[in-house]
């Protein structure tokens, strides 16, 4: 420690300055003031590195328009100049010309996107991309009952479970691809299921819970030979469960009548339940209850059938109003209700009434 204050008594006497005495004495690298940051030998060598590319469209359909625009953080694009080309041929060539154009291919076919940018320093960016679209159609089918020949489609209800197929078609060299040379990967809501997804997997089966929410089920579907993608989703919304009426005709068979009143002149008269849109396999499930009732007193329990029938004297007539509440026993948010007038005509009432309609 003297030895310390000693020298640096000496110093202050002699009168050396702090310059003078080299204690750190780091070599100094000189800089090349004239280098361009970047390109060649540059210290960001490597400027296609700063020039990001993003299309307005993920994966661009067939016949579908998209915008591709280049950005960069290095340098000023609006002095550079920007050359477009689509498969060789130039679209076009001009200073700022950040955005282009472009027009998704026929399924099959590829679309070559190079983009050459000239920058005011003198350096040159070129970016390449293609652009193969692939198409994915997704069908669905729900579990829950319809008579045969029903005229439409069983919906997706409360607490139904609905099967959901993938139908992409991705070409490469004029070959369309099969399910087992593709990867499928399917989504509810955005949240994956990879219990579902995988090679080959182009069906997906979604069960609602007890909550029935609207969802949306999505898939993306991946060549495991090329970057070949197809996406495509599907919203899915429960719709409600249905109560029809039907009667046998003694000449027609079963007749479903909508909504409208049912009218007869027939003594004996059988009506039958037609619960649409519910999880089961057919209308005389033990998994439905049905609860009838005529002028809205109940028929009691001993009528827990699909079917009803009545029996009225010969040539008498009437009018009642007919009634049935039909829930499902395992899923609580099944179950409907509706009402019919049913109305039994005396054959000479009818006969009178033709005759008045056809009078001149």
């Amino acid at each position: 420690m003297n030895k310390f204050f000693t020298l640096i008594l000496i110093l202050l006497f002699t009168g050396v300055s702090a310059q003078e005495l080299p204690l750190f004495d780091f070599p100094v690298q000189e800089q090349n003031l004239n280098n361009s940051a970047f390109g060649p030998g540059g210290d960001l060598e490597g400027l296609t590195e700063k020039a990001e590319v993003s299309m307005s469209v993920s994966n661009p359909q067939p016949g579908q328009d998209f915008v591709i625009r280049v950005d960069s953080y290095s340098t000023d694009l609006n002095n550079a100049t920007i050359s477009w080309y689509s498969n060789n041929i130039l679209l076009t060539s001009k200073k700022g010309a950040v955005e282009q154009k472009y027009t998704g291919p026929n399924t099959g076919s590829s679309l070559i996107i190079d983009i050459i940018i000239k920058t005011a320093e003198g350096n040159t960016i070129e970016k390449t991309y293609e652009i193969s679209p692939s198409l994915v159609n997704l069908v669905y089918e729900s579990n829950t009952y319809t008579p045969p020949f029903y005229e439409g489609k069983a919906i997706y209800t409360n607490q139904s479970s609905v099967k959901i197929i993938a139908l992409p078609n991705i070409v490469e060299e004029g070959i369309v691809k099969k399910d087992s040379e593709l990867i499928y990967t399917w989504e509810v809501n955005g949240s994956a299921q990879q219990s579902s997804s995988g090679y080959g997997k182009n069906s997906f089966i979604y069960n609602a819970g007890i909550l029935s929410k609207p969802v949306t089920v999505s898939v993306l579907v991946e060549s495991d030979t090329s970057n070949q993608v197809a996406t495509n989703e599907l919203f899915l919304s429960p719709g409600s469960t249905e109560l029809i009426f039907a009667y046998e005709h003694p000449l027609y068979g079963l007749q479903y009548n909508g909504n409208r009143d049912i009218e007869t002149t027939n003594s004996d008269l059988t009506i039958h339940a037609i619960p649409l849109f519910f999880s089961i396999g057919t209308r005389n499930s033990s998994d439905i209850d049905y609860i009838w009732s005529i002028n809205g007193g109940l028929l009691g329990d001993s009528n827990n059938s699909s079917v009803i029938s009545f029996q009225s004297e010969e040539g008498e007539g009437g009018t009642m109003r007919l009634s049935l509440q039909a829930d499902s026993t395992k899923k609580i948010l099944q179950s409907s209700n509706n009402s019919v007038n049913v109305s039994i005509e005396k054959v000479s009432e009818l006969i009178q009434r033709l005759s008045e309609d056809f009078s001149f």
